[in-house]
């Protein structure tokens, strides 16, 4: 598939992009007074999880399940949520 292959090549740099165009920030003040505190969550196309990161900084919810067409952007996200 073309388009996994794509971001899986862009996995590598792709927090840096989203934290310079302020995307992590956006996320954290549209999340920070919408989250569900219990329950589970399913982030669909997490691509290496800044969304989550943010769900889970603004008081979500922990049980959150990430979903990627990307292996290597998966596997970004997996590594950034355990830090």
């Amino acid at each position: 598939m073309e388009i996994t292959n794509r971001y899986d090549s862009a996995a590598p740099t792709w927090d840096q992009r989203i934290h310079a165009l302020g995307y992590d920030h956006a996320y954290c003040e549209f999340l920070r007074s919408n989250v569900l505190t219990s329950g589970s969550v399913l982030d669909v196309g997490t691509g290496t999880g800044s969304f989550a990161r943010a769900w889970i900084k603004s008081q979500g919810s922990q049980d959150i399940t990430l979903l990627d067409a990307s292996p290597r952007m998966l596997e970004r996200a997996r590594s950034a949520m355990m830090a």
